[in-house]
């Protein structure tokens, strides 16, 4: 919820955490949890990736890899994950 309330979205690639591999997802699994997302997050939804993409995101509960996420606009930037943090 709280990312849709961002002005830009910034989404980490995926790679190796802690000698495991990580593949980050963004989406809204609440339909898989039984929890209804509230009517503004429809809204909101609609509004940034269109009215299929956000009835099949919070019909199905679908969680999307960076890329996935970055093309249909749910993101707006996706930083490697050959970046280093100082």
């Amino acid at each position: 919820f709280l990312a849709m309330a961002c002005d830009y979205r910034v989404m980490y690639a995926g790679g190796t955490v802690n000698g495991r591999k990580h593949m980050p997802k963004i989406g809204f699994n609440e339909t898989q949890l039984g929890i209804a997302a509230p009517p503004w997050m429809g809204q909101l939804l609609v509004r940034t990736i269109g009215f299929r993409r956000a009835e099949l995101a919070l019909a199905m509960g679908t969680l999307f890899p960076p890329h996935t996420a970055w093309e249909i606009g749910l993101v707006d930037e996706i930083v490697p994950s050959d970046t280093e943090q100082s």
